[in-house]
């Protein structure tokens, strides 16, 4: 992990009020949290688990977000009312700076 920190998002499951199947949205939702689904996540794109008691190699460990010894406690979360006010200025300077 670079000593300035990793930044961090989340994603997030919904149901939808009146889905056609919400019994198969349970049960999306509910393989989608299994310990199963966090390891797949954690080993085939080194996202860190949303889940607890997932069990890992050190070598997947060393390549999650937040290090081999680290913790979800050990990110970033970017504050995104800040980032919105200023979007424009950062498109800028991403075009300049990133994307030339």
């Amino acid at each position: 992990m670079p000593e300035e920190g990793v930044w961090a998002t989340d994603a997030r499951l919904h149901i939808i009020k009146d889905a056609p199947n919400p019994e198969g949205a349970l049960k999306f939702i509910d393989m989608a949290l299994s310990t199963e689904a966090a390891a797949c996540l954690a080993e085939k794109l080194y996202l860190g688990p949303a889940v607890k008691d997932v069990e890992l190699t050190s070598e997947i460990s060393k390549k999650l977000p937040w290090g081999e010894n680290g913790s979800v406690d050990d990110l970033l979360l970017f504050d995104w009312k800040e980032i919105n006010a200023r979007r424009a200025e950062l498109t800028d300077t991403w075009n300049r700076e990133v994307a030339r």
